[in-house]
């Protein structure tokens, strides 16, 4: 009985205690995707790749990364939120988004997938590139007329601090 107790207890106080306490946000990397855009998408980013003699990995969902300076060993999760100085831009070099030198922040769980797999690739101080294929980004959606649908996005990241 003082063991069921005991045990009883610790999942409580893991359940409270991990990612926040209340946090529920789980990465859910789409299984099923366009093949046509996926082959189109990864030959873009080799291409990148090469042309611009990048140093990357990929992981298992297809996102390209290349970690410049990883930054300390303590990385955010997706129940945190991010101060990030970032450029956002296209492949062929068409910037779409920036946060400035000052940095943005955003909670890690509202961004897009390869936001959410990447960033914790770094912790505080890390430097690197996001390479994402559309599936981790916004897909068939455009969601602005500066990101045409099936975007391979990149991001170059300098993660300032998270919480």
């Amino acid at each position: 009985m003082m063991i069921l107790r005991l045990f009883s207890l610790v999942l409580i106080f893991f359940m409270l205690f991990s990612c926040g306490g209340d946090c529920d946000v789980e990465l859910i990397i789409p299984e099923s995707v366009n093949n046509t855009v996926a082959m189109q998408n990864d030959a873009e980013i080799q291409d990148y790749i090469m042309a611009n003699g990048l140093s990357t990995e990929m992981s298992e969902s297809g996102l390209y990364y290349s970690i410049d300076d990883p930054g300390g060993s303590i990385k955010p999760d997706l129940c945190q939120s991010v101060t990030a100085i970032y450029t956002g831009y296209l492949t062929n070099g068409i910037v779409f988004d920036s946060s400035g030198i000052s940095g943005a922040t955003f909670p890690l769980g509202n961004v897009v997938l390869g936001w959410q797999e990447g960033i914790p690739l770094f912790g505080k101080n890390g430097k690197g590139t996001l390479l994402i294929p559309s599936k981790l980004g916004y897909g068939p959606n455009s969601p602005s007329s500066k990101i045409p649908a099936n975007s391979v996005l990149v991001f170059d990241i300098e993660i300032l601090d998270f919480q």
